[in-house]
Parts: structure tokens; sequence; C-alpha cells
């Protein structure tokens, strides 16, 4: 983790991560199976025994994913590139 860059897997946003995997030339394919496996997604949370409604998550990647840290860092590359520069 850099200084100043908050903890960051849970603020992936799905359209953004597509977009950033579009510009870095990813195969069609991949491409397509990526914002498949993204798509849709619903979370409910269950504390004390109660399961809440489910709702909509349109951010962050999967807990424990093998993916997700590549696409973590995908998306925040440049972020991470331009916090390198100014330090």
């Amino acid at each position: 983790m850099l200084p100043g860059l908050p903890p960051a897997f849970d603020r992936v946003w799905h359209e953004g991560r597509i977009n950033k995997l579009t510009e870095a030339g990813l195969d069609n394919s991949m491409l397509l199976n990526t914002a498949e496996l993204y798509r849709n997604i619903t979370n409910c949370v269950k504390y004390k025994g109660l399961i809440w409604e489910a709702f909509q998550n349109k951010q962050g990647t999967r807990q424990g994913g093998k993916t997700s840290p590549i696409l973590n860092l995908t998306f925040h590359n440049d972020l991470i590139k331009e916090r390198i520069l100014y330090v």
C-alpha cells in the first residue's frame, strides 16, 4: 500500500474497471468474461441470524478472488503512477 492511498479493493467501480481493461488492450473474450463475472452482483447482510434484503453491488472486487489483485491494480494503476510522481 502506498502512503496516501486508501485500501482499494472495495472501491473499484465495475464499469470503470472494464474501461481500464479496454484501454490496456485486453483480449475481447477476456474482456467479456471479466464483465460477465461482475454483472448483476448482489449482496446481503447477515447479522445475528437476521438476513437483510439483497442489494446490487456496483463496485469492489470479489473477496478472495484470484483475479481481484490484478483487477484492482489495473483500475488504480494511473492513480499509483500519479502518486509516485508527486511524492
